[in-house]
């Protein structure tokens, strides 16, 4: 990653935008907003931290930065996220993994939501030299729930097998998205209309009639 920031150095003239991730925050009891402490649990959440301080430190003074910190995105076949992994396990009659009984709770953004925030952030302005963003919907959704929606959607039953919370798992992260809603003229959609959407394109057959 950094040996591919210092060739971008000498090419990148405008803007950079660099996409980051929510876990970066670690814990909170409620949504946080970008002033709040960078303090990871994850293995994942650390690298994007020090990510985002490799792409801040490398092009200070030099180029315009802009961090998004995405929620969890879905909304493609190709993605390894949670929708697919009960899809697969729905149709192959195996079993999904979740843990404390789906009390989990995640923010989650369509990805077609996460494009169209990008292409008004590729075109917009920029007069901050160092912009931090969350990009998410800002509504908290269990597990569970995601679950429940998917089976209602397709008709299709998801087996789970329950397991404890790793200590290091997050168990509540919604992102506020107050500041960029100001800064773009954007609106993401809400889980129900998005995951109805990626359903409908993705699984066609299972969802034509609903």
């Amino acid at each position: 990653f950094e040996v591919l920031i210092q060739k971008m150095r000498t090419r990148v003239r405008d803007k950079v935008i660099h996409l980051s991730s929510g876990s970066v925050y670690g814990e909170a009891s409620g949504s946080v907003d970008e002033r709040f402490p960078v303090r990871p649990l994850t293995a994942y959440g650390t690298r994007k931290a020090a990510e985002e301080k490799c792409v801040v430190d490398s092009f200070k003074g030099q180029t315009k930065v802009q961090i998004l910190r995405v929620s969890n995105v879905f909304g493609d076949s190709r993605f390894h996220d949670f929708t697919n992994q009960c899809m697969k396990a729905a149709m192959d009659k195996s079993s999904v993994k979740v843990y404390s009984n789906g009390e989990i709770i995640r923010d989650f953004l369509f990805v077609k939501c996460l494009v169209d925030a990008l292409l008004h952030l590729i075109i917009r302005d920029s007069r901050e030299e160092h912009l931090v963003l969350n990009l998410s919907t800002g509504i908290g959704t269990s597990i569970a729930q995601v679950l429940s929606y998917i089976s209602e959607e397709t008709g299709l039953t998801i087996r789970k097998i329950d397991y404890p919370r790793p200590n290091e798992l997050v168990k509540h992260s919604i992102l506020d998205n107050s500041a960029i809603l100001t800064t773009i003229p954007w609106q993401p959609l809400k889980l129900e209309v998005g995951m109805k959407r990626y359903l409908r394109e993705a699984f066609p057959d299972l969802t034509s009639d609903k």
